[in-house]
């Protein structure tokens, strides 16, 4: 009788459908034979996932949040990374990220009024319990929160700031401009979806449509050093949102492990 083939001890199955915004995101605008890659990385997780650009993300949130808004925050960081980056005691991937993280810190600081991050009321966002959206758990965590609290005070409209920094798709290493439009639409596009996720995240923790200032919402595509706006066609895209969370929970059960998944011999 035959071995069961047993699953690799890293790789947790999520037995219901759950992914993140941004994978969401994907989903809805990639193309169905790439579809089924975002679903695999969203059921079959592994149980240690590497984050990459946190000390990246926590320099800039810091410099947000202060009031200041001192570079200094950011230089500072940025040193840090470098010795990091250059030193033996730490692993060679961990200096490759360092080095990621001294571009990003670089790429921001060049942004910061581009993102308008010098002027606007800013706050760490705290985390959000996940949304259901047709029976698929969202976890839609913003970066930022665009006011002076949460949930904000009374006659005060609050918006939310999304900090991309991700290089996939990466429109600096395309070869033919044709090809770089296209990654940079996709860059918009997904972070269009982001954004309209975002509003639908606040909805689901009870705030009403006059206390969310859709103006104050925001995508910081780091790589693209833009600031990508809440689109202006919201009930459209939440539509197409619900659609996809009713096919992801119809295709859930169905998507299998790939090769890479499993245990060795």
């Amino acid at each position: 009788m035959a071995t069961p083939v047993q699953l690799h001890p890293k790789i947790r199955v999520r037995p219901k459908a759950r992914l993140s915004a941004s994978a969401l995101a994907d989903f809805i605008i990639t193309t169905p034979d790439k579809q089924d890659d975002v679903l695999h990385d969203a059921r079959y997780m592994r149980s240690s996932p590497v984050s990459h650009y946190a000390d990246a993300i926590r320099s800039i949130k810091a410099y947000c949040e202060d009031p200041r808004r001192d570079f200094e925050v950011l230089d500072s960081a940025a040193a840090a990374l470098k010795t990091k980056s250059e030193s033996k005691e730490f692993k060679p991937s961990q200096q490759e990220d360092a080095k990621r993280c001294i571009e990003v810190i670089g790429r921001f600081t060049e942004s910061v009024n581009v993102f308008g991050a010098r002027s606007a009321p800013l706050l760490q966002a705290p985390p959000f319990e996940l949304c259901n959206i047709n029976g698929v758990s969202v976890s839609i965590q913003p970066d930022l929160i665009v006011g002076t609290a949460f949930p904000p005070p009374a006659k005060e409209a609050i918006g939310a700031v999304f900090i991309r920094l991700q290089k996939a798709p990466d429109p600096d290493a395309c070869k033919t401009e044709e090809t770089k439009v296209i990654r940079q639409e996709y860059r918009v596009e997904l972070a269009k979806y982001m954004l309209v996720l975002g509003w639908m995240n606040f909805k689901d923790c009870g705030l009403s449509e006059g206390q969310i200032d859709t103006k104050k919402m925001s995508v910081w595509d780091i790589r693209l050093k833009e600031s990508i706006s809440f689109p202006s066609d919201r009930v459209s895209r939440i539509k197409r949102i619900e659609a996809a969370c009713g096919q992801i929970v119809r295709l859930w059960d169905t998507i299998e492990a790939k090769p890479g998944d499993y245990a060795k011999d």
